[in-house]
């Protein structure tokens, strides 16, 4: 990083530097003699040598590029460039903006899920102060924060898909899946991997106390026999009851459907009813083994019984190409199916996330059937009401949520949710697992850690993204050009 961000500054930025400097300068009115164009003629100021000028022109004309593939390579971990880029909150004027902000409250929904359960593990008012807060709808939110992370999924299932039809598009359904495949797994393993190494590396030095070791032995022996499985991206079916990186069991759902997503894309290339017909069976066939499974192994409703029982309800997480199903409808419509939608969309949303109260209290617990089936049908309708707030934004029906949804801040934590999504447990691990006496929780407690866990992710995900993610992204770039058809 220091020696690409030298070479970035001193052969690539200082050159261009003084471009922009030459030009400021000859467009300021510096006193008698400046012509209309700012090109000074005489009297103060006046330039009696043209040389430089000419030497600014011809980097105006052909600025410095780095040359040669190591050059290249090198610049790609500057800091200076990748800061930048980071930091840049231009968007193209076809990109969907409200993506942004989704992004980001749906991982403050996580980290704030995960503050609680943490301090839950280790708190001292259990018996008094957990029964207080499951009887508040308000904490239905927080018990019931699996749609979270389906959010994620359906973003991914939209972008995803919506992409993929616009390359086939333009080069037809024989895209090089090879390279389909490749780009994702550089995308999400290196940074992965990388911070799985510092965790098992450093995380065992920041910290100590009477509950240090509750948490710190299981991290460090999981991570050192069994870190295989999350490089295979099998690490939700192999050794799930060892996990390293609690978390992490997403990215492997996310990658398992990556790798079939494009047995639901291809099809809407040769016509749109295929396209649809595949999605529904998958759908299909998604409810129904989840409420086979659901019934057979009793599941029930909410977070909190749910991660009891060690399940994570893995083959319930298809809805990622639901969304692009939906996507396609909701844009063949116009006119009065905008408020109509909106409604649905909210009732839809509104029942997902607070239609358990009932379990969540535990006064009116749903039966066997009830259970089964909300498990199978309630992922999918939560991501059908997020497509449609994503498809109303682009449609310009979103109003005020669109514009708030695309403020420009969010672009950057957009950006930055992937590694705070790595790192906000093992920030959790330390904090709550070098306390020298329990947690104990009340509002201001919870608010307080959960605000400075939200700042220290980000910050802490801003260098961990120049370290080992837009690196990672340059490096790409430089070995594996994209090659497109004139």
């Amino acid at each position: 990083m220091f020696a690409g961000t030298l070479y970035d500054v001193i052969f690539l930025q200082w050159p261009r530097w003084q471009i922009e400097w030459a030009h400021n300068e000859n467009n300021i009115n510096i006193g008698p003699g400046v012509s209309e164009n700012g090109v000074t003629k005489g009297g103060p100021g006046r330039r009696d040598d043209d040389e430089p000028l000419l030497i600014h022109h011809e980097l105006a004309l052909h600025p410095p590029v780095p040359s040669g593939r190591f050059a290249k390579a090198l610049v790609a971990f500057s800091v200076y460039t990748n800061g930048s880029k980071v930091l840049n909150t231009s968007q193209a004027s076809d990109s969907i903006t409200c993506i942004h902000g989704i992004r980001f409250f749906s991982l403050t929904w996580v980290i704030i899920g995960h503050t609680i359960f943490q301090a839950l593990s280790v708190v001292e008012n259990t018996a008094t102060e957990v029964p207080i807060l499951l009887n508040r709808w308000t904490f239905d939110a927080i018990s019931n924060a699996f749609l979270s992370v389906d959010s994620f999924f359906a973003l991914s299932g939209l972008l995803v898909s919506y992409l993929s039809v616009l390359e086939m598009k333009k080069r037809g359904w024989k895209l090089n899946w090879g390279m389909f495949y490749f780009h994702r797994f550089w995308r999400l393993t290196p940074p992965y991997m990388l911070v799985i190494v510092l965790i098992l590396g450093l995380q065992q030095y920041c910290g100590s106390g009477p509950l240090w070791s509750q948490i710190q032995p299981q991290n460090k022996d999981a991570c050192t026999n069994y870190w295989w499985t999350n490089l295979l991206y099998v690490n939700n079916l192999v050794y799930a009851r060892q996990p390293c990186l609690d978390q992490s069991w997403y990215l492997a759902n996310d990658m398992q459907f990556y790798v079939i997503s494009p047995l639901m894309i291809i099809p809407f290339y040769f016509n749109p009813l295929l396209g649809f017909a595949s999605c529904f069976v998958f759908l299909l066939t998604s409810m129904i083994v989840t409420g086979v499974l659901s019934i057979q192994h009793q599941w029930t409703t909410t977070m909190i019984t749910s991660a009891m029982s060690g399940s994570f309800f893995a083959s319930r997480r298809w809805i990622t190409t639901w969304s692009h199903l939906l996507h396609m409808v909701i844009l063949a419509e116009r006119g009065p199916v905008a408020l109509t939608g909106w409604l649905i969309a909210i009732a839809t949303a509104l029942a997902a996330l607070y239609g358990l109260r009932g379990d969540i209290g535990g006064k009116h617990p749903s039966s066997l059937g009830v259970a089964a089936l909300y498990n199978s049908v309630a992922r999918s309708a939560w991501a059908a009401a997020l497509c449609w707030l994503i498809m109303a934004c682009v449609s310009g029906w979103g109003g005020f949520v669109n514009t708030f949804l695309s403020w420009s801040p969010f672009v950057v934590l957009g950006r930055l949710t992937y590694m705070a999504y790595l790192i906000h447990m093992c920030l959790m691990n330390i904090y709550f697992q070098s306390q020298d006496t329990l947690y104990y929780v009340t509002d201001v407690n919870i608010a307080a850690t959960f605000m400075a866990v939200l700042v220290a992710t980000y910050g802490l995900s801003f260098i961990f993204m120049l370290g080992l993610e837009s690196p990672m992204i340059g490096l790409e770039k430089v070995f594996l050009p994209k090659r497109r058809k004139d």
